[in-house]
């Protein structure tokens, strides 16, 4: 009995560590996303007129700070402690999702708009890639 609490009790922080792992993300992701729309922010809004290797050279800048950004995400997040780790002889750095890869992909991609527009012109419009 006693084995098959500890069980439930380990799951319920797993669960309650991956939930807190996802808010931090989440948060970070969004900030840094932000951040990075205000760096790029694109003076020239018609990419008719942009030139192909500018329209490249966006790209390859933006994806290197999303790069770094969640690099450094990743960073922090490893840093901030779990207050309930050693509980029952829960591990928090074991857990996989400190690596926050879904959730960083999905929250600084949402507000990447501006990349989003000039990566799907490029594909679709200069490199005639079919939708």
């Amino acid at each position: 009995m006693s084995t098959l609490l500890n069980e439930i009790v380990i799951r319920g922080l797993k669960c309650l560590d991956i939930s807190l792992l996802g808010c931090y993300y989440l948060i970070l992701g969004v900030s840094a996303a932000l951040i990075i729309n205000k760096l790029l922010e694109e003076k020239e809004k018609n990419l008719e007129k942009t030139s192909t290797i500018k329209l490249i050279l966006i790209v390859l800048l933006n994806t290197s700070l999303i790069m770094i950004a969640a690099y450094l995400m990743r960073k922090i997040v490893e840093i901030i402690p779990f207050p309930l780790n050693g509980i029952m002889g829960y591990d928090h750095s074991r857990i996989k999702e400190i690596k926050g890869g879904v959730i960083i992909a999905f929250s600084i991609m949402c507000f990447q708009t501006n990349f989003k527009d000039v990566l799907k012109h490029l594909v679709y419009d200069r490199f005639k890639i079919s939708k």
